[in-house]
């Protein structure tokens, strides 16, 4: 959505009418609940397709929050591909940490599933 609309006036950068930062965060929140839903509902498994989107959408939205905040008013600004580099290196080292926390920490979450295995 910030993209398509165009460069932003310097003076919204430091001082953002109220009516803008609505229709930002609006679009910021709004967009990044539909886009992490479908790629959740995308990845998910059939029987707990509707679990995953919600959790997907949950995640980004908290993305959104933290460091996507940005997005609206930087997404036309010279430093947007350095933004979006930063954002996407974040992300992809997040979710391998993530994997990989999951995977060591999975025998001890589940010792009746870890014992069945090993049988």
């Amino acid at each position: 959505f910030a993209q398509a609309r165009g460069p932003l006036p310097p003076s919204y950068v430091t001082h953002p009418p109220a009516p803008f930062l609505l229709r930002a965060m609006g679009e910021l929140l709004g967009g990044a609940a539909v886009a992490g839903a479908i790629a959740g509902g995308m990845v998910g498994a059939p029987q707990r397709r509707g679990h995953t989107a919600a959790a997907t959408a949950a995640a980004a939205v908290g993305l959104a929050l933290g460091p996507g905040h940005n997005v609206p008013l930087l997404a036309t600004a010279p430093a947007a591909p350095k933004m979006w580099a930063l954002l996407l290196a974040s992300s992809v080292t997040a979710a391998v940490l993530f994997v990989l926390a999951y995977g060591r920490l999975r025998p001890a979450l589940h010792p009746l599933e870890a014992r069945r295995q090993a049988v």
